[in-house]
């Protein structure tokens, strides 16, 4: 035994290459695998940290709601709802203005979010670390405290004045502190944060002793349902809700834990393939070896066991370092997915113990599965033919039952994912693409039996007899049938993603540049017609619409919500959105009635598919006002808030949400719409104004989904590199298989030449076939892809690139040709003598 182990082990030291290859598949898969599992934990702690730096460890918030008589209210509870309260904060929000000039310029309007909070009560819900600070205790009258970044833009310096205008009255405040940029004074790139006390800023306003929101931290954090049903009953005209939304959590990680399943089974697949094919080569090789230690007396036993213990050797290297390597893809992932727009939210990751423990296993078990086949394979060879070299390549007949399994597997790949809705279209739709995968893999070698009658009649004239003979061998040499199998996956894999990423690019793009018709979009609180109106006469605003939103309404009777319904008014929403419905703009306007006679809604493919309705079907909303009945008269297809997107009718979106202000202004102008947006921000700085322009939306989103996709698309070429490896793998298996028979013709005339040019052939064959398969394989599978964007975000035109679908198929020719070169030079050294004679 000691003897049998040393030689294996001298042969892994030996063989780097390969030892390298086997480890690396493992170590990729192992990586995405672990990373698939701990995403999801990694961004809902990401989502809670940025939550935490406002709230704290606080479980409940209270503020105005849309029926509120007004903003304002006192912090007071029951003592009943008082003794289970850890500690309550209340906050008084307001806005200043700090007017700024920047070398000899006209002043510049600074928006300065005012949060009126007792210093003890800060430190106690979001700690805060002071850079600077000057006379803070007690933090009383006007004394405020800005972000380091705040006083490193405007150069303001501590102990200074620094005037700020409230509710258009100009105040002075000494600058008391300057704080680093956590908790409260976290900055979201857009506005910047201060701190004053809260009576000061609560008289400034004239409410005194109220506050505007109210942060409640529980005793018991188990009783926080009980609480929120309590404190809604209580406070029926407030907004009672939690700081950290289950939902909203489960919301951050969904989709991108699909889409990483998705590629972690194809890298999966493919390191199966690998680690099977490099063991193919092991055993081929050692078969002399082991003939020897069976004549010995050896057992088969024993050297299965050595070979195991071997393959996990290789599981346990490749677990190790794919653990480790994972949390690098881990974080990448997260950053990756890390809003564009928030400059101080930060990237961090959460795994557990188990998690790496389980990916550990996960490798091992790969190892051992993918190449226990190969080893009992050669254990079942009796020792005789081991010893006369008897191991001639038997034919590798296509089965029927192969064939009719992969039809069947390919038929319902292109049927079921239309009919898959919900979280079940998900699982159905990624099973699919797997079932064509395997449907490919299995009618392989009947396809390449076609292409063989086709390119036999080509080659003779082409390549002449050595191409006829070159053509034929691909019938029955399963290492290049596996070779056309891993390029098919790896290069279809590749092709799916590619063509799906910048499809919904290119859809982003177009929904902002054909169906978005308005500049910019505006907003300060309590808006209504009349500030509509007065926008429409300022100079450069062409149009404005006020429209409402209500955001996260429950469907009644299911776990759904939908994220975003907004308003339409069947007169102007055509000027501002350009949808078609029913094939038409008339037919669209006749739905804009229909959709204002009654409480009817206009619902998205990806709303339909999630709660599994259809036009004329009723949904239950649970508005403010109470349930409601609304009726499905259509369904279409935008990008809009990624598709969780329906519309309503003005009238009644604003009855049963019980509002009497609009969320935002669309206007559309004849300036350069920045600088519209400027203007307005500046005329109202006062009264807290925001807005942003279409043109840096749609930037937005695209380099989010961009730095996504970037990432998906970097598995996809894992996974083409892993098929790579395994096609050298292949042709090396397929040169020690056909050692024998290589020599045989080189004894009956065949020169060196001639056997290089055959060589060179099949790999250029295999490589086309294979080429040809992954570009049909790859539109399968967007396809499939298609219906899963559908029911994750929205419908999307997938656009096909002819230059990529033909760069696919000459990427399978390259990589064959390349991996050919090794086998054709050996074969070109081949000692006919040595080889046709048994060991």
């Amino acid at each position: 035994m000691p003897i049998i182990f040393k030689f294996i082990f001298k042969n892994i030291k030996e063989k780097k290459t390969r030892t390298f290859l086997i480890v690396f598949s493992i170590t990729i898969s192992t990586a995405l695998f672990f990373a698939s599992t701990a995403i999801s934990d990694s961004l809902k702690k990401m989502y809670t940290e940025q939550i935490k730096k406002f709230y704290g460890e606080t479980e409940i918030v209270i503020q105005a709601g849309k029926k509120s008589p007004t903003k304002y209210f006192s912090t007071s509870f029951p003592p009943e709802y008082a003794k289970r309260i850890d500690y309550s904060v209340g906050v008084f929000n307001g806005i200043g203005i700090y007017k700024y000039k920047r070398n000899g310029s006209k002043y510049e309007n600074v928006v300065i979010s005012l949060r009126g909070m007792e210093w003890k009560d800060i430190q106690k819900m979001t700690p805060v670390t002071l850079a600077r600070e000057y006379n803070l205790e007690p933090f009383t009258g006007k004394k405020i405290v800005i972000s380091k970044k705040t006083a490193d833009k405007y150069g303001l310096e501590i102990g200074k004045v620094f005037e700020i205008e409230i509710e258009g009255v100009k105040y002075k405040f000494t600058i008391s502190g300057i704080a680093q940029m956590t908790g409260p004074f976290s900055d979201d790139g857009q506005t910047h944060q201060a701190v004053v006390p809260k009576d000061t800023l609560s008289t400034l306003y004239g409410q005194k002793g109220n506050v505007t929101t109210i942060y409640v931290k529980l005793k018991d954090p188990g009783e926080k349902q009980f609480m929120l049903s309590e404190l809604s009953e209580l406070l029926k005209r407030y907004t009672v809700r939690e700081t950290i939304s289950p939902d909203d959590l489960e919301a951050q990680a969904g989709s991108i834990v699909i889409i990483l399943s998705m590629a972690l089974v194809m890298v999966l697949f493919m390191s199966v393939f690998i680690i099977y094919s490099s063991f193919k080569v092991i055993t081929t090789e050692r078969l002399p070896m082991i003939g020897t230690f069976r004549s010995v007396g050896a057992s088969r036993k024993v050297t299965n066991f050595v070979l195991l213990s071997e393959s996990i050797f290789y599981g346990v290297t490749g677990g190790i370092i794919g653990d480790v390597l994972g949390i690098g893809v881990l974080y990448l992932i997260a950053k990756a997915t890390t809003p564009v727009w928030d400059s101080s939210y930060k990237t961090s990751i959460q795994f557990s113990v188990m998690q790496l423990i389980v990916s550990f296993i996960v490798a091992v078990v790969l190892s051992l599965v993918s190449s226990l086949i190969p080893i009992l394979k050669v254990s079942r060879i009796p020792v005789k033919d081991i010893v006369l070299n008897n191991m001639e390549i038997k034919s590798n007949k296509t089965g029927l039952w192969n064939i009719i399994l992969g039809i069947v597997l390919l038929v319902l790949a292109l049927l079921l994912p239309p009919m898959a809705v919900g979280n079940a279209g998900l699982a159905l739709n990624s099973i699919c693409i797997l079932g064509g995968v395997a449907a490919i893999v299995l009618l392989i070698p009947f396809i390449t039996k076609v292409f063989v009658k086709i390119l036999e009649k080509i080659y003779v004239f082409v390549f002449g007899n050595e191409g006829v003979l070159a053509v034929k061998n691909l019938r029955n040499n399963k290492s290049i049938l596996n070779n056309i199998s891993l390029l098919a996956i790896g290069i279809s894999s590749l092709l799916a993603i590619n063509v799906v990423s910048q499809s919904s690019i290119s859809e982003i793009i177009n929904y902002f540049d054909r169906g978005i018709k308005y500049d910019l979009s505006f907003s300060i609180p309590e808006m209504g017609r009349s500030f509509e109106f007065s926008l429409r006469s300022i100079e450069g605003v062409k149009e404005a619409k006020g429209f409402y939103n209500a955001r996260k309404i429950e469907v009644k009777g299911t776990d759904k919500i939908i994220q975003n319904i907004e308003s339409a008014d069947k007169n102007t929403f055509m000027d501002y959105f350009n949808i078609i419905l029913g094939g038409s703009k008339e037919n669209t306007l006749e739905k804009l009635k229909e959709l204002d006679s009654g409480r009817n809604i206009i619902i998205t493919g990806m709303i339909k598919n999630r709660l599994g309705v259809k036009a004329g079907d009723t949904i239950i909303l649970r508005m403010p006002a109470g349930d409601r009945d609304y009726k499905v008269i259509d369904v279409w297809d935008t990008m809009m808030y990624g598709g969780d997107y329906a519309v309503i009718a003005e009238r009644y979106l604003k009855m049963d949400m019980g509002v009497k202000y609009y969320d935002y202004i669309a206007i559309k102008t004849d300036k350069d719409p920045y600088e519209m947006l400027r203007f307005l921000k500046d005329k109202y700085a006062k009264n807290g104004a925001g807005g942003i322009t279409m043109n840096e939306v749609k930037a937005l989103i695209v380099k989010s989904n961009a730095r996504i996709f970037g990432v998906l698309n970097g598995f996809s070429i894992l996974t083409v590199l892993i098929g790579i490896i395994g096609v050298f793998n292949n042709l090396i298996i397929s040169f020690i298989e056909r050692k024998r028979s290589l020599a045989v013709l080189r004894s009956i005339g065949m020169n060196k030449r001639q056997i290089i040019k055959m060589i060179f052939v099949e790999a250029l064959t295999g490589g086309l076939i294979g080429g040809v398969i992954g570009v049909m394989g790859g539109i399968l599978q967007i396809s499939v892809m298609f219906y899963i964007v559908r029911i994750i975000v929205s419908s999307i035109q997938i656009n096909y690139s002819a230059s990529l679908l033909l760069s696919s198929l000459l990427a399978g020719v390259i990589i064959t040709l390349t991996a050919s070169v090794g086998p054709a030079m050996k074969s070109s050294k081949l000692n006919i003598i040595e080889a046709i004679k048994y060991e």
